[in-house]
């Protein structure tokens, strides 16, 4: 897959530029990283202030060692969408500070295409979806997957020994194996007592992606078909697939879904990016 089809840098206005400073300084880790075009070492500071009458950035250095003047690329990265922009770092004083003097041009790392990632087997993602059903809710008798009654002293018994995801269920949630997650849908492996839990053009809400280190909330999203053919996973067992479409995601969420996905997969550097699109 060619990188630069699935990244674009926009440049952003002056007035964007100084209201991106302003809200990155808000942050509680207002982190970020520079670097010399062509090289791959990284430096990291903390942005202290910004002056708009100089276009000058203050940056408390992170890094062990003396960081030499020069011409670098610093990124930043607020609500998920990463920022770039070039400019003259040089030390100021004896402390760890240096002055960045910005150039001209912020630009805005924008994503142009979804990644897609198969999870399954090789990467436990699961998701967690609750249904609003009330006939569910009011029995809870069965556990799709253990047959087993969750009434009553059994139920209270659980609560002694249960894992996050015996957490998930009791709160009347469902897992489900994840096999394959992009930005703008999945496909999970349902059972054969699941199955009849979905069927096509349905709306599930409250969904919950878990990844091994981290969880992102999709608000809904609807079911766009479910293979009529079965199939056995490893256990031997009969299971189908459910392919759905995220709905209503907002920029946070869905770059957050993004940079998680392209973290796993490993797909591109965008700070490398950057660099090739500066060319």
């Amino acid at each position: 897959m060619n990188q630069k089809s699935n990244i674009s840098f926009s440049p952003q206005s002056n007035e964007e530029k100084m209201s991106k400073f302003r809200n990155f300084l808000k942050k509680k880790e207002n982190l970020c990283t520079a670097w010399i075009k062509g090289q791959t070492q990284r430096f990291f500071f903390q942005m202290s202030s910004f002056v708009e009458e100089k276009n000058q950035i203050s940056l408390l250095s992170l890094n062990e060692k003396h960081i030499s003047d020069g011409f670098y690329c610093l990124a930043f990265e607020i609500s998920g969408v990463s920022y770039f922009i070039q400019g003259n770092l040089s030390k100021y004083g004896d402390g760890r500070t240096y002055l960045f003097q910005v150039s001209e041009t912020l630009y805005k790392g924008e994503r142009r295409n979804s990644f897609r990632l198969m999870t399954y087997p090789a990467r436990k993602v699961k998701a967690y979806i609750h249904f609003e059903n009330e006939e569910l809710a009011e029995s809870n008798l069965i556990d799709f997957k253990t047959k087993l009654s969750r009434t009553g002293l059994f139920k209270n018994f659980l609560k002694l020994l249960e894992s996050e995801e015996q957490k998930k269920k009791n709160e009347g949630y469902f897992i489900f194996r994840v096999q394959d997650i992009s930005a703008t849908g999945m496909a999970i492996i349902v059972g054969k007592s699941e199955e009849a839990l979905f069927e096509k053009n349905q709306i599930v809400k409250n969904i919950i992606i878990h990844f091994e280190d981290e969880e992102i909330e999709i608000p809904e999203a609807e079911v766009i078909y479910k293979s009529d053919s079965q199939q056995k996973d490893r256990n031997n067992l009969l299971v189908y697939k459910v392919g759905a479409r995220f709905l209503n995601l907002d920029l946070n969420t869905d770059q957050k879904l993004v940079r998680k996905i392209n973290l796993v997969l490993g797909q591109f550097d965008e700070k490398k990016l950057f660099e090739d699109f500066l060319k």
